[in-house]
């Protein structure tokens, strides 16, 4: 079955999960009408399975770390903004090192993450320990970072597709998309 629509939108985005909620939400804070196809429901996929982890020291220092800090910075603003609580925690994360070489590795990594601004810390196993006492006696240590946290990546999927509905955004749910129909080289 096609879906038709009756009126024109700039931007169709195919897909309800948190990116393609998140760039029609984003999309029509700017004003850009915009509708999202999604062939399950919102956050019916990966992004409704996920962890929601966001963890900053587990990024490659350099343009990975760098987004990853920007993405951390929205997640004040979105708490705020969005018309569902994401439940976004900062309670910080550790990474462990079982080996010499893990440790060797961990410490040229963690130099590089702080000269781009993060604060991330290595520890020998004894503090790791008092931190998570769960942690075997065999771990040599771990990374730490207070910046690391989670958010419910349903509740955020859903805020953002809410958030995009209220700004005019149109959001079709249980619609799969099998095919495009091209007429002077925009879908039509």
């Amino acid at each position: 079955m096609a879906l038709r629509c009756d009126h024109k939108r700039d931007v169709v985005v195919i897909g309800a999960g948190v990116i393609g909620s998140a760039v029609a939400y984003f999309l029509a804070r700017r004003k850009i009408r915009v509708t999202v196809l999604e062939a399950g429901g919102v956050a019916a996929g990966s992004s409704g399975a996920c962890d929601g982890l966001v963890f900053m020291q587990s990024k490659k220092p350099g343009v990975h770390l760098r987004l990853a800090l920007e993405s951390l910075a929205l997640f004040a603003e979105l708490q705020a903004a969005l018309p569902v609580p994401i439940e976004f925690v900062q309670r910080g994360g550790m990474i462990v090192i079982e080996t010499g070489a893990e440790m060797a590795a961990m410490r040229r990594f963690t130099d590089r993450q702080r000269e781009i601004g993060l604060d991330v810390s290595l520890m020998d196993g004894e503090r790791a320990r008092r931190m998570e006492p769960g942690l075997s006696d065999h771990i040599l240590g771990a990374t730490h970072s207070p910046l690391d946290g989670q958010v419910n990546p349903i509740a955020l999927t859903r805020g953002f597709a809410e958030g995009a509905r209220a700004l005019g955004a149109e959001v079709v749910t249980h619609a799969p998309v099998e095919g495009m129909i091209l007429s002077g080289g925009r879908v039509a």
